[in-house]
């Protein structure tokens, strides 16, 4: 019984504190958008003109450029860096498997690398 109540706890654990994790960060966020609000609605009231940094902060998040670039070139590179841990492995099913699981992100890094210079190079200056 204790076995048990010791593994329920052991996996139970971590998708709480990963519950726990996103609840703290989508709080900070939830609280910070009504602060900026708030501000917006003391400029509307008063007459003045917020500042145009001020409008801009609350809009769409700045986006970096070539972030697709970056992204996709650390996928591949966890690909790659997987396909090559499983050819080091002895066992022939290890080999198969990580070899299949490397291939998830080398694709995924393609497609960023594909959308980046199709789509990305672009729309940088937006």
């Amino acid at each position: 019984m204790e076995g048990i109540i010791a593994i329920l706890l052991l996996f139970g654990a971590i998708p709480i504190i990963i519950l726990f994790a996103v609840w703290v960060i989508s709080n900070h966020r939830y609280k910070t958008r009504n602060r900026m609000a708030d501000v917006l609605q003391q400029y509307a009231t008063s007459g003045k003109e917020p500042p145009t940094d001020l409008v801009k902060s609350i809009g769409l998040p700045f986006r970096q450029p070539h972030t697709d670039l970056r992204r996709g070139l650390i996928a591949i590179a966890i690909g790659l860096a997987t396909c090559v841990l499983g050819l080091v492995t002895d066992g022939k099913d290890e080999t198969a498997g990580l070899l299949g699981l490397s291939a998830f992100p080398i694709f995924i890094g393609l497609a960023l690398l594909g959308f980046w210079y199709f789509v990305g190079r672009k729309t940088e200056n937006v």
